[in-house]
């Protein structure tokens, strides 16, 4: 769960977020879109649905949020190779392909298909919202 996280640049978060999703979607086996929410624990699914919306009231947080979508995206819906996920050059080819993009564009297209193709919660949680949440959560 990446709710208090303090990232150094947008890089830093979207890669953080991209590859810890990937390892923890394919810990054990990779999932396939029928059985991801059965192969995840309880708690690893509550966290990842969290780091899916939560998060922009941190610098750099949409990036951060970009990051895990953009990792269920590739693990479950496409034919990605999961072994390039340890490949410095292919993760950074990907990075240079969405670094000048608008973030909050890239991440609505991506939630999208979150939604259709993996019935997904995905909400908006803007700053102050987020940050509303995280202290709600805390405090539970």
């Amino acid at each position: 769960m990446n709710l208090q996280l303090n990232y150094i640049s947008p890089e830093d978060a979207w890669l953080s977020s991209f590859t810890k999703t990937i390892s923890l979607l394919i810990d054990k086996t990779p999932p396939t879109k029928e059985d991801f929410k059965e192969k995840l624990k309880n708690n690893e699914y509550r966290d990842l649905i969290l780091d899916i919306n939560v998060g922009r009231d941190i610098e750099y947080g949409i990036w951060s949020i970009l990051g895990v979508r953009m990792a269920i995206y590739m693990t479950l819906l496409t034919d990605w190779d999961l072994s390039l996920v340890n490949d410095n050059q292919s993760i950074a080819e990907i990075w240079v392909s969405i670094e000048d993009q608008d973030p909050e564009i890239v991440a609505a297209r991506v939630a999208e298909s979150l939604v259709e193709e993996l019935e997904l919660t995905i909400v908006n949680l803007y700053s102050d919202e987020s940050k509303f949440f995280k202290s709600y959560l805390q405090s539970h």
